[in-house]
């Protein structure tokens, strides 16, 4: 039934920069995007470095210990450290003992560590109490701004998209985007997708860009070039899930996950710690707290349906004390919805076939286009299928509100239509320790949605077949990570991950009799036009990659290999059906006729007065069909669906090294 076609895809990247530092530390950034890094330099009251300096690193939050010692040129760096609080103790023979109490590390980001031991004994402790933050990365290129939700968890954002707070970070520019459907345009308060659109820095636009959730690709790459405004993770990102979301721009290590981007948004999950943390929380509204809309008001609807009842909770805390730890979540969003339909329908005059229209000064004139077209020989009857459709318009007409046009053949029915979405997002994340050198982390988001007469009809009374229908994605993103820390001097990080991302529309529209379904577009007021048929998509993506940190004297080199496989399925709607387009073309011998008895009226008159009649009469100015192809037979069947097995996959090597050539010059280099 399918087929595949394979893209292997390779790049190579070469990466090379010189940093001129007062004071140099190694900077080596975090070798995926979920945790970070501490880059640490240990100096005399001199300004001289110390090597062997003892470091004793604790995480607050879980306990766990990691230990080093600074090299020969007095610099050490902790990496794959996850996001949070940890303390740093420093131990040099001859100098007191220097203790960091609070050093923040962030995702994807440096922290850097300055210390200056006092002479004195080991029994004599020198506390740092201000806290080491990498606001500022002294040794680093890259633009980066990270976004810590817990500074944010009390705003009022809206569906609790904590991507939208991407657009607030220093560097990005708005660009308006206008989204104009004729059948959605109220959408009630729970609309996922990103409200806005822009650029970064002034960067190109979005098939540069990479988003990770727990280092995984949030969205497969079939979806990259609509940009960030369409979505850049599938998984929605909570507000509750979500610690910590780091965007960066330019300069990124060549190590960074599957690859390398001008723009990379990376976000975390919360974890557990040794201390029971949770959290209950409800977000309700209602339509009699919100005012009508001023188009509703203008064309007499009543208020938009808005309803939401988002809520959910979270816990987290040790499973075994300072080994094994959990994160879980469940949240649900009901919201019932209303989204408003409009249809262009003839008046009742026009429906007879009497065509009105303004002369040059203003005089409203009348033209029966029936008997025009009679007179000259052709059709002077509505054709039989049309006034069914004009029946069946007519009897839903109540249930919409008319409003006039500037044309007086022509009315505006619009109709709000009632819908029901669903979305749950259960989150797990699992933190085990198996040693002090070896440590396990599993990560699990999940949005699923249910919407039901997401698809609304253009009609009232949904009177034409396959006109409405459901929606219902369900997308999960899973993560697994594996770090070693071999000795203290070489550090490895296995990362694999799973975007699983599945889209199903209109699936109760399943097992529609194409031999009898046809389409008609007319030249004059919206016919009764099936629309809503099934479609549906799942395109499983697969990443991994390892990468190695080794401390070598005045060099800290990476290397590693990264590696991702796409598989698109596309099982697009059924075709083979006809679609006839109404409507008089200039070489209908019917159009000399309107020629001839309106040509004076004006070319707008006389277009849609030919339109009219072509309308009425069913006149075909052409006739389309898709043919599927049978990939079996390489043969085009007459009915059924076309559909596609495409995979697309990228493998890539990566080396780079940060060399200390002398206090004031580092010099970085790398190839991908």
């Amino acid at each position: 039934m399918h087929t595949a076609r394979s893209k292997f895809r390779t790049s190579i990247g070469i990466a090379l920069s010189l940093m001129y530092l007062g004071v140099f530390t190694p900077s080596l950034r975090a070798q995926t995007e979920t945790t970070g890094t501490i880059n640490i330099a240990v100096q005399d009251p001199t300004g001289a470095f110390v090597p062997q300096a003892t470091l004793d690193l604790r995480d607050l939050g879980t306990n766990q210990m990691r230990k080093a010692a600074t090299s020969e040129t007095g610099t050490y760096t902790f990496a794959n450290l996850p996001f949070g609080q940890y303390e740093l103790t420093i131990t040099a023979n001859g100098f007191q003992r220097q203790v960091f109490a609070s050093v923040q590390v962030q995702t994807a980001r440096a922290t850097e560590v300055n210390a200056t031991l006092k002479l004195g004994g080991a029994s004599e402790t020198v506390e740092v109490s201000t806290a080491a933050t990498p606001l500022v990365e002294s040794t680093s290129n890259t633009l980066a701004t990270t976004i810590d939700t817990k500074q944010v968890v009390d705003l009022p954002i809206q569906g609790r998209n904590v991507f939208n707070l991407a657009f607030t970070t220093p560097g990005f520019a708005i660009t308006p985007l206008a989204v104009v459907s004729q059948t959605t345009l109220s959408q009630g308060p729970q609309d996922n997708t990103i409200p806005t659109n822009g650029t970064y820095n002034n960067l190109p636009g979005a098939a540069i860009v990479g988003a990770t959730l727990d280092g995984v690709p949030g969205i497969s790459n079939r979806f990259k070039s609509a940009g960030f405004s369409y979505g850049a993770v599938v998984v929605q990102p909570r507000l509750e899930n979500i610690a910590e979301m780091t965007v960066q721009t330019g300069q990124m290590d060549l190590s960074g996950g599957i690859g390398t981007s001008a723009l990379q948004i990376n976000m975390v999950t919360r974890r557990g710690t040794n201390q029971f943390h949770g959290r209950l929380f409800e977000d309700l509204r209602n339509t009699d707290l919100n005012a009508n809309t001023w188009i509703n008001n203008a064309t007499g609807l009543p208020r938009n349906v808005i309803k939401l009842n988002d809520f959910g909770g979270s816990v987290g805390g040790p499973i075994i004390k300072n080994k094994l730890f959990f994160y879980a979540s469940f949240a649900e969003s009901i919201s019932p919805l209303s989204k408003v339909s409009n249809a262009t329908v003839l008046s009742p005059s026009a429906q007879q076939g009497i065509f009105s229209y303004k002369t040059a000064s203003g005089a409203l004139q009348t033209a029966n286009v029936l008997q025009i077209g009679g007179a000259a020989g052709y059709s002077s009857n509505v054709l039989p299928n049309v006034a069914a459709q004009f029946s069946a318009i007519n009897g839903v007409m109540n249930q919409g509100a008319l409003s006039p046009t500037s044309d007086p053949n022509l009315y505006n029915l619009s109709h709000v239509n009632t819908a029901r979405q669903t979305i749950h997002y259960p989150a797990l994340r699992l933190d085990y320790s198996l040693s002090e050198t070896k440590r396990i982390s599993f990560v699990y988001n999940q949005t699923s949605t249910t919407c039901l007469n997401c698809n609304v009809p253009i009609f009232p009374g949904n009177i034409a077949k396959a006109d409405a229908g459901s929606v219902d994605p369900y997308n999960r993103i899973a993560s697994f990570s594996f770090d070693w820390t071999v000795r203290p001097t070489l550090v490895n990080q296995f990362h694999a991950g799973y975007t699983g991302q599945y889209s199903n529309f209109n699936p109760e529209n399943q097992g529609v009799d194409l031999t009898s379904l046809y389409t008609q577009t007319w030249a004059y007021g919206t016919s009764i036009t099936p629309l809503q048929l099934p479609v549906s998509s799942f395109y499983p993506l697969l990443s991994a990659s390892d990468s190695v940190l080794w401390q070598k004297g005045t060099h800290s080199i990476t290397f590693g290999g990264t590696w991702w496989r796409e598989q698109d399925h596309y099982w697009n709607s059924p075709s083979g059906y006809p679609r006839y387009t109404f409507g008089v073309s200039s070489v209908d011998p019917v159009a000399t006729a309107f020629t001839n008895a309106l040509g004076s009226a004006g070319t707008t008159a006389l277009t849609n007065a030919q339109n009219l009649y072509a309308t009425l009469t069913g006149r075909i100015s052409g006739v389309t069909t898709t043919r599927p192809l049978n990939f079996a037979t390489k043969q085009y069947k007459p009915f059924g669906q076309y559909n596609l097995d495409e995979v697309q996959q990228s493998a890539g090597f990566f080396f780079q090294d940060r060399w200390r050539l002398s206090s004031a010059l580092t010099l970085n280099y790398g190839l991908r």
